[in-house]
């Protein structure tokens, strides 16, 4: 495997919330960049990229246009829905076809590979995928996005609602880090330094209760735990009593290893100091408090 770092990305889901924070942040460090998106979309190219159309479902007519571009690294920044998830298997097909280098499959939350079930065990099987593809893979968990920390307590209710005891610490980490972390170590760290590996980073970390009083105490002065949140009070209050449930269980801290079920300890459990020279930003700054 040659040690040149990479320069050619294609991306998959670039118009999303993280997409938009990884593509700029590769865009800023000068990276050649294929956009990919459904031939129905409205995307349009944005500036320092260039952008192809494709019918996800078709593994020949993707990995012909990571021919076409010389991808080396393919990036996806799907969404959580399950046909967004389910679509990295036609992208990771293509991927090995056209003798791309890297796969880093959509993560960036809670740690997932080992997972049995649900959205997480969605997510776990793609990585099994790319083994079996005999695909390098790069796996990046942040944590809960710090910008999410509001909805996640809904703090607009008027009170901090947890599902929970909520007294477990766990990781969050802002967009635009997760985009600006996933930049550098792409085009600055060799390849053998990328391959077949999960990064575990955290720009802060506490639990729900800490964030209700470090953050919202002056603005929500109530922090109330449910057995249920309801659903006028918080949007998907589903989803977000999962993630109450997650981080009580402990496996929302990025550190956290789902085939194990234990807390990765030492250097292997945290890489911020990968992304050398930067000074990680806590979830008071990230959210101008």
């Amino acid at each position: 495997m040659s040690n040149a770092t990479y320069t050619s990305f294609a991306i998959f889901g670039a118009g999303g919330q993280i997409g938009k924070f990884i593509t700029e942040a590769l865009v800023a460090k000068g990276a050649n960049i294929l956009i990919l998106t459904r031939p129905s979309s409205k995307t349009s190219a944005a500036p320092g990229t260039q952008l192809e159309r494709v019918d996800y479902t078709d593994v020949g007519a993707v990995a012909a246009a990571f021919k076409k571009h010389r991808v080396e690294v393919v990036v996806s920044a799907v969404g959580l829905e399950p046909q967004a998830l389910d679509s990295q298997e036609t992208i990771a097909r293509a991927a090995a076809q056209a003798g791309v280098q890297l796969f880093v499959p959509s993560e960036y939350g809670n740690p997932t590979y080992g997972a049995k079930e649900g959205l997480w065990g969605k997510k776990s099987r793609v990585v099994e995928l790319l083994k079996e593809l005999k695909m390098p893979f790069l796996c990046l968990y942040a944590g809960v996005f710090t910008e999410y920390l509001p909805g996640l307590l809904c703090v607009d209710s008027g009170k901090c609602l947890i599902a929970g005891e909520g007294k477990t610490p766990f990781s969050t980490t802002s967009m635009s880090e997760i985009g600006g972390y996933l930049a550098f170590v792409l085009t600055t760290l060799p390849p053998s330094q990328l391959s077949d590996r999960f990064l575990r980073i955290e720009g802060d970390r506490g639990s729900l209760h800490d964030f209700a009083v470090r953050l919202f105490a002056d603005k929500v002065p109530v922090v109330e735990h449910v057995a249920v949140l309801p659903a006028a009070s918080a949007p998907h209050a589903e989803f977000l009593a999962f993630l109450h449930r997650e981080f009580d269980s402990g496996s929302g801290d990025s550190r956290w290893d789902c085939v194990s079920g234990k807390r990765i300890e030492g250097a292997e459990g945290n890489h911020n100091a990968l992304w050398e020279g930067h000074k990680w930003r806590d979830a008071r700054e990230v959210l101008g408090l």
